[in-house]
């Protein structure tokens, strides 16, 4: 099998040589990897070979995203030129992109494209997509994918971390019309030569008395919206008040009975129920300054479940009681802890990344270090932070500017953020995919190290069991599909 696209300067292992084959010899493939594995190194190697039939259509999610792959593309593969598209270009100028050998594109771009009928797919020997756990819905990949399945062309789709529900791998499975899986693990015996292990580890916290209090406050307005629910008899079979699961299980109920005498006053007192479960558990897992956060953001939402929540006395005795706390100084015991490991691994010159799931927690836990002379840089979403900021910010932490990164869910796939020694989950995650993506930021030179903060008797706890068994759950998924996907269904899993 030729690549004769291949520049000298590209250097492949084993593993990936053997996985581009197989990509080959199948029509449509899903390549499954976790991070820091090589996908892109395969889809190069794909690259080379595909186009001595035709050109290449390389889809990914994001603008950084595409620039980084498209950047990959010019570095190792022998091409004049790669076009690069996204919805910053007027039409006119992608139009005429369109007709070069390798375009890189966000994916609604090239939908929007391909009906003003700028290209056609025939012309196309291959379409790559990134990130290609995004092929559910309406999102557009799933659009492209029967557009290039129309026109006989083949797809590679990419992904670290496909969903562990069964019927949403079924519906990228059939929405991409993949008809072979090529998987590799880290304990895969051709890859664990080239990579380290990474040691996980948990710990715990103790919630302080204080906290109790507040909690039992919460918990008590829970339990009267409950009563009220319970009374309309919506919660049969749902015997957990405190917890957001089982209220979404309420809501869904309320949905589907939109005809029904009691349907304003139930969604009334679900919406209420909801926003003090998310205030029990920001709280819990994030602490003090979290909560008063989000009350602070409360207000600016002019709901009536909202002013309900605000105007209860409760919630003012919370308010007093969480400013007691301020004044002693007592945000969440997860913050000295995690400065005690950060200031331990740092004196090892060891670089970080800590992962946290709210941007308002991010920025404290950035305060908190840099109060401690600790430098820390902030990563988060582009509603709050340009993507241009966003690269910017990556790039300091690639030349050493910063020892720890903070981020948001962004960090956690796409941007190309540099391998770190630990990995700090400041609260658990339930889903498999986060904690994949999180996990393959480290253990790629060498050791790695993850780490969970978890705060006793919380949601801590359950989503770190939670995330864990879906895991292990996802490889049974990929086993069973891996030699048939097209005949093999999930429902038992």
């Amino acid at each position: 099998m030729e690549f004769p696209f291949l520049k000298e300067n590209f250097e492949f292992r084993d593993y990936q040589l053997d996985a581009a084959r197989n990509i080959l010899s199948h029509k449509n493939v899903l390549l499954v990897m976790p991070t820091a594995l090589g996908k892109t190194y395969i889809s190069l190697l794909v690259i080379s070979n595909a186009l001595q039939k035709g050109k290449i259509l390389f889809l990914a999610p994001t603008k950084p995203l595409i620039h980084q792959q498209a950047e990959k593309i010019k570095k190792y593969i022998k091409i004049s030129n790669v076009a690069l598209l996204s919805g910053e270009l007027l039409p006119a100028k992608r139009r005429k992109l369109w007709d070069e050998k390798v375009i890189v594109c966000t994916p609604q771009t090239a939908a929007n494209d391909f009906k003003r009928k700028f290209f056609n797919l025939k012309n196309f020997s291959i379409v790559i997509f990134d990130e290609a756990h995004h092929a559910i819905g309406n999102y557009a990949y799933v659009y492209l994918a029967s557009k290039a399945v129309k026109a006989g062309t083949k797809i590679l789709a990419l992904t670290a971390s496909p969903p562990t529900d069964s019927k949403k791998f079924q519906e990228i499975i059939e929405h991409l019309n993949i008809t072979y899986i090529e998987s590799r693990e880290r304990r895969s015996p051709d890859v664990s030569k080239y990579i380290s292990n990474i040691d996980y580890e948990e710990v715990f916290v103790e919630l302080p008395e204080e906290f109790g209090e507040i909690s039992v406050l919460l918990r008590e307005m829970m339990r009267e919206l409950w009563s009220k629910i319970k009374h309309m008899n919506l919660s049969k079979g749902v015997h957990n008040p405190y917890s957001k699961s089982s209220w979404l299980k309420i809501g869904k109920r309320i949905e589907r009975n939109k005809k029904a005498p009691y349907f304003y006053r139930a969604i009334s007192i679900y919406a209420q129920a909801m926003n003090i479960a998310h205030a029990l558990d920001v709280f819990q897992t994030q602490g003090v300054s979290a909560l008063l956060n989000f009350f602070e953001n409360a207000k600016g939402r002019n709901t009536k479940a909202v002013k309900r929540f605000l105007e209860d006395e409760r919630t003012s005795e919370i308010l007093r009681m969480c400013k007691k706390l301020t004044e002693k100084r007592i945000d969440h015991p997860k913050i000295p802890k995690l400065i005690e490991i950060v200031k331990s691994e740092t004196a090892k010159n060891h670089k970080l990344i800590i992962f946290s799931n709210f941007v308002d927690s991010a920025k404290h836990i950035v305060e908190y270090l840099q109060n401690e002379k600790i430098s820390a840089g902030l990563l988060i979403g582009r509603a709050k932070m340009p993507q241009k900021e966003q690269i910017n910010i990556v790039k300091s932490f690639r030349a050493g500017e910063f020892d720890v990164l903070v981020s948001t869910a962004v960090g956690e796939e796409g941007l190309d953020i540099p391998s770190v020694d630990v990995v700090i989950f400041y609260e658990s995650v339930p889903s498999a995919i986060r904690l994949i993506q999180r996990s393959g930021r480290t253990g790629r030179v060498r050791v790695g190290k993850v780490i969970f903060l978890i705060a006793k008797k919380t949601k801590d706890q359950t989503y770190s069991v939670l995330s864990k068994k879906r895991k292990a759950k996802l490889s049974k998924i990929i086993s069973a599909f891996k030699s048939t996907p097209k005949q093999t269904k999930l429902n038992n899993f």
